[in-house]
């Protein structure tokens, strides 16, 4: 979803941090854990070139960023990554909002990123939902400086299309590490209800992910999202 740039809301102006957890919480937000080290933004940032991408540089390239995520939350070898690693990110402020007209968008402010998702959607979704919005970010340090789009339009997608295609990579490769998969396919685990909660994501984005790695044969079940269409349904 496009990144929007706004001003911090007043209950977020800070005055010590105990006051500003506190009011982060009365708008439903978790305060970033002072833990997670704040380099990870930069990192992720640094292995994008800083010109128009083919579609298969835009894949690499979120499978990169989604490894070191994965290996910044201590997560690189386990199977599930845990929604409130995600939460836990220093740069970010996740917010839950049923009701809330989109299956997430990601905002700007002056202090720090602030993620809402609709909170009236399946669990699956919102996971999903929440990996995609995080690649916006890391990608919008980027496109704003440059003159031309990241994701240049095609005769098929437009630059908009292709941008939410490649967020809908980076969130498959951090909720389904492909070594992780391929591994679990290689071993007889092929039921796609089982991955999919193995995973903790929906069906469809386990056949979408498996096609993509071509371990599944496409099929009218396995068809990938149309630009710009949530994998996880909808």
């Amino acid at each position: 979803m496009t990144i929007t740039a706004i001003p911090p809301p007043a209950a977020l102006t800070p005055e010590s941090d105990d006051e500003t957890s506190a009011r982060m919480r009365l708008l439903g937000l978790t305060p970033p854990a002072a833990a997670t080290a704040i380099g990870v933004l930069d990192r992720m940032r640094a292995v994008c070139p800083r010109r128009p991408l083919s579609w298969s540089e835009a894949e690499r390239i979120a499978e990169r960023q989604a490894g070191i995520l994965r290996r910044e939350l201590d997560n690189s070898s386990r199977t599930l990554l845990p929604t409130s690693a995600l939460h836990g990110l220093a740069f970010l402020m996740v917010s839950y909002r049923d009701g809330f007209p989109l299956s997430g968008m990601a905002m700007k402010t002056d202090v720090g990123w602030v993620i809402v998702i609709k909170g009236d959607e399946p669990k699956v979704r919102q996971r999903f939902s929440l990996a995609h919005e995080i690649k916006h970010i890391i990608d919008d340090d980027v496109m704003t400086s440059m003159d031309r789009d990241l994701y240049p339009a095609t005769a098929l997608y437009s630059a908009e299309q292709r941008g939410e295609r490649a967020a809908d990579s980076f969130a498959a490769a951090l909720l389904m590490p492909k070594v992780l998969i391929r591994r679990d396919w290689a071993d007889r685990l092929q039921d796609i209800g089982l991955l999919a909660r193995r995973y903790d994501v929906s069906r469809i984005a386990v056949e979408v992910r498996l096609r993509e790695l071509g371990l599944l044969q496409p099929t009218p079940r396995c068809v990938a999202p149309a630009a710009g269409e949530h994998p996880d349904g909808g």
